[in-house]
């Protein structure tokens, strides 16, 4: 629900805007997960690990993800 598309666009605008932020890396993943797009998900939450590892809100996502895809 609500506007996808609206939702996308601004949370890559954040990553656009701070590539370094876990945080935008992570709502851009969640989001991307929450509708379905592993593929680009997997990359966003990669990114935030990336930009900071101990944050453990990604990691937790990146591992509800893999056990969401493992046999795809």
């Amino acid at each position: 629900s609500g506007d996808l598309p609206g939702a996308l666009a601004a949370f890559r605008r954040a990553t656009d805007l701070a590539p370094d932020l876990a945080a935008a890396w992570f709502n851009l993943g969640k989001t991307l997960r929450a509708h379905s797009y592993a593929a680009e998900a997997k990359q966003a939450l990669e990114r935030a690990l990336e930009c900071d590892n101990s944050w453990g809100r990604s990691a937790r996502e990146y591992m509800r993800l893999y056990r969401e895809t493992i046999g795809k």
